[in-house]
């Protein structure tokens, strides 16, 4: 899937830095959504432009074969980056406000990440291996719900558009 591709859908993750949560959660959900019309990007709202992911979060990356983060380079949030996502997830509900008082109009499209589970997902302590591997498992946990609910989300499109299709048939 191409990023131009005016098709896909186009998800963007943020946090503050961009350089632990929203790169791990951006390469964890194309992970889960390999060989399908997503465009997954991530930014951070007080990103340094250009800086790679932090060592942390490559170490943990790499455990888990996620190798692309080796790539990753951070950018900070921006109204056209936001403009081109279908859908913004925060990590927490300050971020979640800060994207809404920028584009109020987006208010259906910007949830949080963890908001199946009820959860803000905070930054975690880098020098902490614990901390880590918790923000780790629940950014999986969070991407793996996403998916589940947008994958349900997409057949019940698909089932009623079927339904539609049949009843201009008959």
């Amino acid at each position: 899937m191409k990023p131009s591709d005016s098709n896909a859908l186009r998800i963007l993750i943020v946090c503050s830095a961009n350089r632990f949560r929203s790169p791990l959660a951006e390469y964890l959900m194309r992970r889960e959504w390999a060989g399908y019309l997503i465009d997954v990007q991530s930014a951070g709202l007080h990103a340094q432009e250009g800086a790679p992911a932090h060592d942390a979060a490559r170490e943990i990356a790499l455990e888990h074969g996620l190798l692309e983060i080796e790539a990753h380079r951070t950018r900070r949030l921006t109204p056209a980056l936001m403009h081109d996502a279908d859908l913004i997830l925060t990590m927490d509900e300050l971020q979640q406000r800060h994207v809404l008082r920028v584009m109020p109009t987006y208010a259906g499209r910007v949830l949080l990440l963890g908001c199946w589970r009820g959860v803000n997902i905070g930054e975690p302590i880098v020098t902490s291996q614990l901390s880590r591997e918790w923000t780790f498992g629940l950014l999986q946990e969070c991407v793996t719900e996403w998916r589940r609910r947008l994958t349900l989300t997409l057949r019940s499109l698909a089932s009623a558009t079927d339904d539609n299709r049949q009843r201009r048939v008959h």
